[in-house]
Parts: C-alpha cells; sequence; structure tokens
C-alpha cells in the first residue's frame, strides 16, 4: 500500500481523533491519495496516474499497493495495443477495503466518453458497476463504453486464458 497502512489510519483516528488525511504523492503522475475516517458511506482509498487531456485509454484495476508480476503483466498488455504510457489513465484502490469508490473516481469514469474503460477482473466490475459485467463484451452505462478483460492475477495463475484476453484488448483496440 502506498502510504499509511491500515493500522496507522486506526491509531490516528481512535488515539489522536483526526477524521480525515491527505497523503502526499507518491510519485510524478501519481494523484494524492486520501482517506476518510467515520464516513457514512465509507470511501476507499485510491489513485489515478496519468493526465486524462491526453488519455486514449482509461485502465482500473482494483489494487492499490500496485506491486509484483500482475501490475507489470497488466501494463505490458497496455503496451501490446500500442498505447503509449502517458495516453493510459490508470485508476486503482485498496482491494482489500470496503464502502464507495471516491466521487471523483466515478465522475471520471463518467467522463470518459469518447475514450474506453478497459476493467481488469470480474470482480473489479463488479465494484464498478451497478449492473452485471460481462467478460470480452463491450458495456455501455452512464455514456461510458466499459470493456472487461480477465484479471493480471489470472491470467499468470491460468497462461491458457491470455489468448482470450488478447481478444477482449483486441476489440479496444478498434475503439482507439
Amino acid at each position: 500500500m502506498n502510504g499509511l497502512d491500515a493500522d496507522q489510519l486506526q491509531y490516528l483516528q481512535d488515539v489522536l481523533g483526526i477524521s480525515s488525511v491527505v497523503l502526499p504523492e507518491a510519485a510524478p503522475g501519481v494523484a494524492s491519495v486520501a482517506a476518510s475516517f467515520n464516513a457514512a458511506p465509507a470511501t476507499l482509498q485510491a489513485r489515478t496516474r496519468g493526465s486524462v487531456g491526453n488519455a486514449r485509454l482509461i485502465a482500473v484495476w482494483g489494487r492499490l499497493d500496485g506491486s509484483g508480476e500482475a501490475e507489470i503483466l497488466a501494463e505490458k498488455m497496455v503496451s501490446a495495443m500500442k498505447v503509449q504510457p502517458a495516453e493510459v489513465v490508470w485508476i486503482d484502490w485498496d482491494s482489500g477495503g470496503e464502502g464507495e469508490l471516491p466521487q471523483d473516481v466515478l465522475d471520471l469514469l463518467e467522463s470518459a466518453a469518447p475514450r474506453p474503460i478497459l476493467v481488469f477482473g470480474e470482480a473489479t466490475a463488479k465494484r464498478l458497476l451497478p449492473i452485471q459485467p460481462q467478460i470480452g463484451r463491450w458495456l455501455d452505462y452512464k455514456n461510458s463504453r466499459y470493456m472487461i478483460t480477465l484479471s493480471p492475477e489470472e491470467l499468470l495463475s491460468s497462461a491458457e486464458k491470455k489468448k482470450t484476453a488478447w481478444a477482449h484488448l483486441q476489440i479496444v483496440m478498434k475503439e482507439l
């Protein structure tokens, strides 16, 4: 996780009585991460990388830790689509968290049109969309187009599914 862990955040809330905290940028191009306490409903920590103005693609991956083979695979998948890193906005959040996505993330997704939104994994899609997602098919919701593909973790554990994921990416490439 970026910044503070859950125990540290709980300490800030319980012992020091702090109701919210904004962490500084972790790296160039990474938006500040905000954590809210005692919010009803709860809000997940989320992070975006990239500039919407230059973006051709919005990529959503429901993980905030951003480490390891799965993140590398997701980035390689997008790169294989012939999309430059500066042309992608990545959105991720704390996959272990509960609650709603921050409003700024929802606003970004709603304003993404005509850019396609590539969602990695059915669990991420279910978190984003109030309707049943279908892997490998375009889903139009609130003026935006979503393509749900397999998660990088799934592909790492089951290499035979990579061909299916590549077919999904090719569908998105036709829209770019």
